[in-house]
Protein backbone atom coordinates (compact mmCIF):
# COMPACT_ATOMS: atom_id res chain seq x y z
CA UNK A 1 0.00 0.00 0.00
CA UNK A 2 2.87 2.36 0.68
CA UNK A 3 3.78 2.17 -3.04
CA UNK A 4 0.30 3.36 -4.03
CA UNK A 5 0.47 6.23 -1.56
CA UNK A 6 3.95 7.22 -2.75
CA UNK A 7 2.91 7.01 -6.41
CA UNK A 8 -0.16 9.19 -5.84
CA UNK A 9 1.85 11.79 -3.94
CA UNK A 10 4.55 11.78 -6.65
CA UNK A 11 1.90 12.24 -9.36
CA UNK A 12 0.33 15.12 -7.43
CA UNK A 13 3.71 16.78 -6.94
CA UNK A 14 4.74 16.34 -10.57
CA UNK A 15 1.49 17.83 -11.91
CA UNK A 16 1.04 20.41 -9.12
CA UNK A 17 -2.40 18.98 -8.37
CA UNK A 18 -2.79 20.62 -4.95
CA UNK A 19 -1.76 24.07 -6.16
CA UNK A 20 -3.95 23.86 -9.25
CA UNK A 21 -6.90 22.64 -7.19
CA UNK A 22 -6.63 25.63 -4.86
CA UNK A 23 -6.44 28.02 -7.82
CA UNK A 24 -9.47 26.39 -9.45
CA UNK A 25 -11.35 26.35 -6.14
CA UNK A 26 -10.97 30.11 -5.64
CA UNK A 27 -11.94 30.80 -9.25
CA UNK A 28 -15.12 28.72 -8.82
CA UNK A 29 -15.80 30.23 -5.42
CA UNK A 30 -15.68 33.75 -6.88
CA UNK A 31 -18.00 32.67 -9.69
CA UNK A 32 -20.42 31.11 -7.20
CA UNK A 33 -20.74 34.17 -4.96
CA UNK A 34 -21.20 36.36 -8.03
CA UNK A 35 -23.52 34.23 -10.17
CA UNK A 36 -25.51 32.50 -7.40
CA UNK A 37 -25.49 35.41 -4.95
CA UNK A 38 -28.91 34.65 -3.47
CA UNK A 39 -28.04 31.04 -2.68
CA UNK A 40 -24.63 32.00 -1.32
CA UNK A 41 -26.18 34.53 1.03
CA UNK A 42 -28.67 31.89 2.22
CA UNK A 43 -25.68 29.89 3.50
CA UNK A 44 -23.88 32.94 4.87
CA UNK A 45 -21.26 32.84 2.14
CA UNK A 46 -20.42 36.45 1.35
CA UNK A 47 -16.70 36.48 0.62
CA UNK A 48 -13.49 34.51 1.18
CA UNK A 49 -13.47 35.43 4.85
CA UNK A 50 -16.90 33.85 5.42
CA UNK A 51 -15.65 30.28 4.90
CA UNK A 52 -12.94 27.95 6.14
CA UNK A 53 -11.71 25.80 3.23
CA UNK A 54 -9.65 22.66 3.91
CA UNK A 55 -7.84 20.42 1.48
CA UNK A 56 -9.59 17.17 2.36
CA UNK A 57 -8.41 14.38 0.07
CA UNK A 58 -6.52 13.21 -2.95
CA UNK A 59 -7.82 10.01 -4.51
CA UNK A 60 -7.21 7.67 -7.40
CA UNK A 61 -10.53 6.43 -8.75
CA UNK A 62 -11.44 3.75 -11.26
CA UNK A 63 -14.94 4.23 -12.67
CA UNK A 64 -17.45 1.69 -13.99
CA UNK A 65 -16.23 2.20 -17.57
CA UNK A 66 -12.60 1.57 -16.48
CA UNK A 67 -11.69 5.23 -16.86
CA UNK A 68 -9.22 6.49 -14.26
CA UNK A 69 -9.04 9.86 -12.57
CA UNK A 70 -7.27 11.65 -9.80
CA UNK A 71 -9.78 13.55 -7.67
CA UNK A 72 -8.76 16.35 -5.32
CA UNK A 73 -11.36 17.52 -2.80
CA UNK A 74 -11.58 20.72 -0.78
CA UNK A 75 -14.25 20.88 1.94
CA UNK A 76 -15.83 24.13 3.07
CA UNK A 77 -17.00 25.10 6.54
CA UNK A 78 -18.57 28.26 7.92
CA UNK A 79 -16.96 30.27 10.72
CA UNK A 80 -18.63 28.02 13.32
CA UNK A 81 -17.02 25.07 11.52
CA UNK A 82 -20.32 23.70 10.21
CA UNK A 83 -19.93 21.77 6.97
CA UNK A 84 -21.18 23.69 3.90
CA UNK A 85 -20.09 21.59 0.94
CA UNK A 86 -17.14 20.66 -1.21
CA UNK A 87 -15.24 21.26 -4.40
CA UNK A 88 -13.92 18.37 -6.52
CA UNK A 89 -11.27 18.84 -9.19
CA UNK A 90 -10.79 15.89 -11.58
CA UNK A 91 -7.60 15.14 -13.48
CA UNK A 92 -6.82 12.50 -16.10
CA UNK A 93 -3.79 10.24 -15.84
CA UNK A 94 -1.72 12.77 -17.79
CA UNK A 95 -2.38 15.42 -15.14
CA UNK A 96 -4.79 17.39 -17.34
CA UNK A 97 -7.85 18.92 -15.72
CA UNK A 98 -10.99 17.30 -17.12
CA UNK A 99 -13.82 18.51 -14.90
CA UNK A 100 -14.64 20.14 -11.62
CA UNK A 101 -17.68 20.90 -9.54
CA UNK A 102 -18.66 23.03 -6.61
CA UNK A 103 -21.38 21.60 -4.33
CA UNK A 104 -23.19 23.31 -1.47
CA UNK A 105 -25.07 20.81 0.68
Amino acid sequence: MEDIKHSLKAFADEHKITERTWENFWYNFDSYITEDREEALKYGITDKDSIIPEFFSLAYKIFHDDSEMIVATIRMYDKEYRYLGYYDDLFDMNGEGVDDFFVIE
